[in-house]
């Protein structure tokens, strides 16, 4: 009986650690809110879903895009900060607007200010992948070659992806 109430003990210690220890997991899980304002975010790649592939292709963003930093608060408000190259001819312009999330927070819904109520340009991205060190949405469909023979053959799933700065 011994034995038996000496195993039990063990057993019983051996749980209550294994339930602390995720209690402690999922007290360490960030919210995607936390996930998103916890750093900045530069362009890396871009991607395009062939038949369920997923094929790094060129972004569509001018060169001078791609060294842009852009940053979101808790506090609901996003901005872009321009790289070092400026396009030359000040085009690459400062972002400045508010975000939200949308859909059980799956959807970001952000929303540029220019100044002018009137243009401002909302965008929803449906997140993809959201962590620490990356942030994909989808950016809509295009047009692909999909055998190479220079005509386009199908719509794909096109793919933004950012990297933490």
């Amino acid at each position: 009986m011994r034995k038996f109430s000496s195993l039990l003990s063990t057993v019983l210690v051996v749980s209550s650690i294994s339930v602390v220890t995720s209690c402690k997991d999922d007290d360490n899980q960030k919210s995607r809110t936390d996930l998103l304002t916890g750093t900045s975010w530069m362009v890396d790649k871009a991607q395009v879903e062939v038949s369920g592939q997923l094929i790094d292709v060129p972004t569509d963003l001018s060169p001078c895009g791609l060294d842009d930093v852009y940053t979101f608060t808790k506090a609901g408000v996003f901005s872009s900060t321009v790289g070092l190259d400026d396009c030359g001819d000040g085009s690459d312009k400062v972002l400045n607007g508010t975000w939200v999330w949308k859909e059980n927070e799956t959807i970001l819904s952000v929303t540029a200010d220019d100044g002018d109520p009137d243009t401002d340009n909302t965008d929803d991205l449906k997140i993809v992948v959201l962590t620490e060190t990356q942030f994909k949405f989808e950016n809509g469909t295009l047009p692909y070659d999909v055998n190479g023979d220079g005509q386009d053959d199908m719509e794909v799933k096109s793919y933004l992806i950012y990297k933490s700065k």
